[in-house]
């Protein structure tokens, strides 16, 4: 007789928490949605937090770039913010409203956002990028960029709703400034990109003097007799360095920034995303830049590179550093694969559990698990190696990386851009967690209506090349995960995760997620944009109810602007705190230009195959009430066998095996059988990734065939 009876066999199991999805086309799944106005806006393209009318609660800016005949509006909404419903039609459900300058093209006010201290007076300052702008170019010349930069308080955000600013007034900003060179009107036979300022934004303080400083890309500037290498600009904030307003900087004089980096390869595209935070242990800021386009090996086509300099930087003006001189950068990681598209997006925050901040790295585009295209994010854990010019190959070893699900819809099917947008905060209680969006994700049966995952660390390294797989189903890996999904798969799809930011803004105390579906159709209105905002509580919420993270009630309380923003948690004052950076455009736009830049493609992207053979999900986990006593298996699922000779073949003990729905004890081996369309948006495709197929026609933001918007994303 056995020790528990006969016939009875004894299987420990360790059961995972469930992961949490919230479907945004259900209304309770969240607090608060905002819609584009008129159709074709893009509404939720660009956000930030910070609190510009100096009442010491957080606000919420949005932006729709391609409002007002492709000017842009630039929304301002006033916190706290109550739960429900707001149409941004109607002029009294916001504050304010910045008006780009509209045109063909038009400028794309709002592109870029963020918000921060610039000029020490206590009160976080506006920063909005147009990078379509054309200010100083003559005529049938456009994009050079701008960025423009208001300072916050009572005069620049007064009370009431409906107040309009018009970027073309000189009275409606601080300081602006302007890229140095003008392009050809957007076409396939352009011969000139512009150097279209302003393509990403961040803030934070590089120079080592506690005042945040401003960081401003121009990924198709010509440097160093190299064409659309890109540019990096710093120009250092604080008290007493702005002249008075307005005050128009011209970035082609090397007196009006303080630093400039310059991309070392002809159609290098330095500048796609940057972050600053603490990356090599030390106390002072650093700064992230991608290069998802940048090719680094002539066998690696697009592979990606992300360049790390260690701050304080350089001190004084006209600092310019030419990145093909290994020792004016720090540490360059470069993408493992072709067609890799490392450092789509970068983050930097502590996820590793050792009290060192990590680099977090997006690579959209990498092929893993025996799927193409679907995407990776790496973790390099901190500090970061010493410089300067040292060069870490993903090729040779990583230290962490997720690989994203495959959301596969037909033989054509392209990345669903997992990875497409970062962003670290501690959303549902202490733990940090790794926010990931894939732009072009294809859930609830919707063709890229998009997702955003919310993946709870400390993520242990152990000895490197760690790899969890993200799959569809049951993603959750013993911890508390969330997923939130796009509402529908209508048209374009909503491609929700275009923007993500994460703060304080219903005065509840919690923190708020805010997530962009710029493509959705929302009040009749197609490709009006919408955005979803889901109010935190303060304490974490049971990951198993959806229910639970239904709206609060209105309150009046004064939000804690003490930490509006969290996706740069080692910044070293409250004032970087403020900073929230969305992420570039689509990447419908690379392969454009990959065709315009790189006519000869000789070692194309790897043609995406047609992988029709879904996972087997048919054979559910069955629930063990109570894991305390002995369980009889002998009534349960044959998916759950003794461990004689059961183990996958790559697994040496019982202890260790993973069915990909949990641990398992030691004692038993329970073998648990687990039971996308992915397409670049606006790029007509012949193959999945196969570029040398790709057609030279693209959709505009309304989804509309046309070549004479090549350059528009």
């Amino acid at each position: 007789m056995g020790r528990f009876g006969w016939g009875t066999v004894v299987c420990l199991i360790s059961l995972p928490v469930e992961a949490t999805v919230l479907d945004f086309a259900t209304s309770s799944s969240y607090s608060l949605r905002l819609h584009g106005a008129t159709g074709g806006d893009n509404l939720g393209y660009g956000q930030a937090i910070g609190d510009f009318n100096h009442d010491s609660m957080p606000d919420l800016v949005v932006s729709a770039p391609t409002a007002n005949g492709g000017g842009g509006y630039v929304y301002i909404l006033y916190g706290p913010l109550a739960a429900g419903e707001r149409d941004l039609a109607t002029s009294s459900q916001y504050n304010v409203r910045f008006e780009g300058v509209p045109g063909s093209p038009g400028a794309g006010a709002g592109d870029q956002l963020a918000a921060g201290d610039l000029n020490g007076d206590g009160t976080d300052d506006l920063i909005i990028s147009a990078p379509y702008a054309a200010n100083s170019c003559a005529n049938q010349k456009y994009a050079q960029g701008a960025v423009y930069v208001i300072f916050g308080g009572p005069s620049s955000f007064p009370a009431g709703t409906g107040q309009t600013r018009n970027l073309n007034l000189p009275s409606s900003y601080h300081v602006r400034f302007d890229g140095e060179a003008c392009g050809d009107l957007p076409s396939f036979q352009a011969s000139d990109n512009g150097d279209q300022l302003g393509f990403w934004l961040a803030l934070g303080d590089l120079s080592g003097d506690g005042q945040p400083d401003l960081v401003m890309t121009s990924r198709y500037a010509n440097h160093n007799g190299r064409t659309d290498s890109g540019s990096v600009y710093v120009r250092y904030g604080g008290a007493g360095v702005w002249p008075p307003p307005p005050s128009l900087i011209d970035l082609g004089t090397t007196s009006s920034f303080n630093i400039r980096y310059d991309g070392p390869l002809p159609a290098y595209q330095l500048g796609w995303s940057a972050r600053v935070g603490l990356a090599n242990g030390g106390s002072q800021p650093d700064l992230a830049v991608g290069s998802p386009m940048a090719t680094t090996n002539i066998n690696r086509m697009r592979n990606g590179s992300v360049h790390l300099f260690y701050g304080p930087l350089a001190s004084g003006t006209g600092n310019i550093y030419d990145l093909a001189v290994a020792g004016n950068f720090s540490v360059r990681y470069e993408g493992a694969s072709a067609g890799n598209f490392l450092g789509m997006n970068v983050a930097l925050g502590e996820v590793t559990g050792d009290s060192s901040s990590d680099l977090v790295i997006g690579a959209p585009v990498v092929n893993s698990q025996g799927r193409t295209g679907n995407g990776a994010v790496y973790i390099a854990q901190g500090p970061t190696p010493a410089g300067p010019g040292t060069t870490r190959d993903l090729a040779n070893g990583f230290d962490y990386r997720f690989d994203g699900p495959d959301f596969l819809a037909g033989p054509n099917a392209m990345s669903g851009l997992f990875g497409r947008l970062l962003n670290i905060a501690p959303l549902h209680g202490g733990n940090p967690e790794l926010l990931i969006s894939t732009l072009l994700a294809d859930t609830q049966g919707r063709t890229d209506n998009g997702a955003v995952y919310s993946l709870q660390g400390p993520f242990s390294i152990g000895g490197g090349n760690q790899v969890r797989d993200i799959a569809q189903t049951n993603f959750s890996s013993s911890t508390v995960d969330y997923r939130y999904d796009g509402a529908s798969g209508a048209g374009n799809g909503d491609q929700m995760g275009r923007s993500v930011v994460v703060g304080e803004l219903n005065g509840m105390g919690g923190l708020d997620i805010a997530t962009g579906s710029y493509l959705a159709d929302t009040m009749g209105r197609t490709d009006n944009g919408a955005l979803y905002i889901v109010f935190g509580t303060s304490s974490p919420p049971d990951a198993a109810v959806a229910s639970d993270l239904a709206p609060p009630p209105d309150s009046a309380m004064s939000a804690d602007l003490s930490m509006p923003d969290l996706a740069m948690p080692d910044l070293t004052t409250p004032a970087d705190m403020a900073i929230v950076v969305i992420p570039p455009p689509d990447m419908a736009m690379s392969l454009v230009d990959l065709v315009q830049s790189q006519p000869d493609l000789s070692l194309p992207v790897p043609v995406i195959p047609d992988l029709t053979m879904p996972v087997d999900l048919s054979l559910p986990v069955p629930v063990i009430p109570d894991l305390t006593m002995p369980v009889d298996l002998s009534g349960m699922d044959a998916a759950m066998v003794a461990a004689d000779g059961a183990l996958p073949k790559d697994q040496s003990a019982p202890a260790t095996m993973d069915s990909g729905s949990g641990p398992i004890a030691a004692g038993c081996a329970c073998v648990l059988t687990p039971s996308h369309r992915q397409r670049f948006p606006g790029v007509e495709l012949a193959l999945g990734c196969g570029i040398m197929a790709l057609r030279l026609t693209r959709k505009n933001r309304r989804g509309r065939l046309t070549k004479t918007d090549a350059h528009r994303r």
